[in-house]
């Protein structure tokens, strides 16, 4: 949300500059808690001022659309993600960090990675020989059996 309103801010100020009189723009719009309509407000305002402008700078150009396009979206989706009801990827990160989940992470604390390099760089392995899921569980298990025995033995 911070980001908006400095994009905002800075959109705002250049609209100013290349206003012909001052008096043609108000007051830049009261951004210190940013909500949905607040920001459309202010969106509306920019659009307006900019809509007759022929000597727009084309990155600014670029982000007044993607202001346009994105920041209404994106304030619903910050909203339900500090209310907690997001059911998209952050709000299961918050979910993994609750002590619910920290419980749970605690629970798979193995490190399985290190097996399928020392098989894939130790012991040469790159690709099954043997086509069709079962040959290829077959084999995996095989391959498996390998890897424990010289656990054991090293």
């Amino acid at each position: 949300k911070e980001k908006m309103k400095v994009q905002i801010n800075q959109i705002w100020q250049y609209a100013q500059s290349i206003s012909d009189t001052e008096d043609d723009l108000p007051e830049p719009p009261d951004l210190t808690t940013i909500d949905k309509e607040k920001v459309g407000i202010a969106i509306a305002k920019l659009n307006e001022a900019l809509a007759d402008k022929e000597n727009i700078d084309k990155k600014v150009k670029a982000k007044l659309n993607y202001i346009n396009k994105n920041f209404i979206k994106n304030i619903q989706k910050y909203e339900q993600q500090e209310a907690g009801t997001s059911t998209d990827s952050n709000s299961k990160l918050m979910l993994l960090n609750s002590e619910q989940g920290i419980a749970h992470r605690k629970k798979r604390c193995h490190d399985v990675e290190p097996v399928f390099g020392n098989i894939k760089h130790n012991h040469g392995f790159r690709r099954f020989m043997l086509r069709g899921k079962k040959k290829v569980e077959i084999e995996w298990g095989l391959i498996s059996i390998a890897h424990n025995i010289r656990k054991k033995e090293a």
